[in-house]
């Protein structure tokens, strides 16, 4: 009986994550959903992920959204703070090579990944459930590329930075909008566009 009650609240925690989020992966990107427990609070955070075949050619990680699990949670930290949470747990050779299980010793050249880190964001209301998604309006956003590789020696993953963080635009889309001068939608609308957290300087 216990295993069918498990398997029930698994199957409605699956159901509830994929009809909070209104927005899909960009074109060639697979998507996970993971549960992150950030300052007291428990989330879904929507993860869009690239693998590529060779390790010649660019893989990329991009969080792709997040939202409450219990709304009536309080958290004390800002949506930056959340993002800097989320990115800093997702961001790693070790979460890639649980999504992609590809990063090669370090003698083989290693693998080439990209950090996306979206500008953009805005905020839907689902019944009471607020979840940020990107606006995407211009698909601008911050990036970094680091070289992955696992030390045979050392027994660790290796984690080079070989470019950035910098922009992929060249104007500032969002303007100087920020979270705390946005309204939240009420039921079934949508925030305007603000910014969140990035290590790009525009």
């Amino acid at each position: 009986m216990k295993k069918y009650f498990i398997l029930i609240v698994t199957l409605f925690m699956l159901s509830f994550t994929a009809n909070v989020y209104s927005n899909e992966c960009p074109s060639g990107y697979a998507e996970t959903f993971v549960q992150m427990s950030i300052n007291g609070c428990d989330y879904s955070v929507h993860i869009c992920y690239n693998c590529t075949p060779s390790p010649s050619e660019y893989s990329s990680i991009r969080v792709f959204g997040y939202a409450p699990l219990n709304p009536n949670c309080s958290q004390a930290w800002t949506p930056d703070q959340i993002m800097q949470y989320i990115y800093g747990q997702v961001y790693t050779p070790a979460f890639f090579q649980n999504l992609c299980s590809s990063i090669p010793p370090c003698g083989q050249g290693g693998i080439y990944v990209d950090y996306i880190y979206e500008k953009c964001w805005e905020m839907h209301n689902h019944n009471g459930i607020i979840d940020f998604v990107p606006c995407n309006l211009t698909n601008c956003y911050c990036y970094e590329l680091w070289l992955f590789c696992w030390d045979t020696l050392q027994q660790k993953w290796i984690a080079t930075k070989v470019y950035g963080p910098s922009p992929s635009c060249v104007e500032d889309f969002c303007g100087d909008t920020q979270y705390s001068q946005v309204q939240q939608p009420r039921n079934g609308e949508t925030s305007e566009c603000f910014n969140l957290w990035t290590p790009c300087t525009w």
